[in-house]
């Protein structure tokens, strides 16, 4: 007699599963600005003025008050000589004119007689007349004079700044995510046996 056999055969399996961890590589620039400094130097102004010039004349009124100099004595005595001899021309052609007329008046020449004597000495003045203060007073300024110097260019200067790097390496892990697996099962019964 064979005995009977009855066996089930059950196998499971599981496929292995692979993964990679993974991070890219990573470069960081930094490119600070540069340092620019400009001078420009102050334009400069220098201002000149010199003195003034004040002349004060006070020769009338000293010629007035009777201080002169010799030379302004003389100019006035020959400038008042000069009128008397022009008056006294004048005088002698009146009197011609006088005595071309003595038919119809007649007492001409008493009448020149009397006026020379009302005339008097020749009026000669060592003092001139006073108008006012007699003092002259002017002032001429001096220009102003402006002396520029500008500085046209300017000073410019660039400082560059390093330019930084930073480099993080990636990496590439390859790890087992699930593993593989083989289940082989047999259950059944021989000769009257569970396995």
């Amino acid at each position: 007699m064979i005995p009977s056999v009855s066996l089930q055969l059950t196998i499971t399996q599981q496929f292995g599963r692979l993964n990679v961890d993974h991070q890219k590589a990573k470069i960081e620039m930094t490119n600070p600005p540069a340092l620019l400094e400009i001078r420009q130097p102050a334009a400069t102004l220098e201002i000149s003025q010199g003195r003034g010039q004040l002349e004060i004349d006070g020769s009338e009124a000293r010629a007035a008050l009777g201080h002169k100099t010799n030379g302004e004595l003389i100019a006035n005595i020959a400038h008042q000589a000069r009128q008397v001899a022009l008056q006294a021309i004048g005088d002698i052609s009146a009197e011609g004119d006088q005595m071309m007329k003595i038919e119809n008046k007649g007492n001409s020449i008493g009448n020149i007689a009397h006026q020379r004597w009302n005339n008097g000495p020749m009026p000669i003045e060592d003092t001139g007349p006073f108008h006012g203060s007699g003092v002259r007073v002017s002032y001429t300024p001096r220009e102003t004079e402006l002396h520029w110097d500008v500085h046209p260019d300017a000073e410019i200067t660039a400082t560059p700044q390093p330019v930084g790097f930073q480099f993080t390496p990636g990496f590439a892990r390859p790890y087992v995510e699930q593993q593989n697996w083989l289940q082989i099962d047999v259950k059944g019964q021989y000769l009257n046996r569970t396995f």
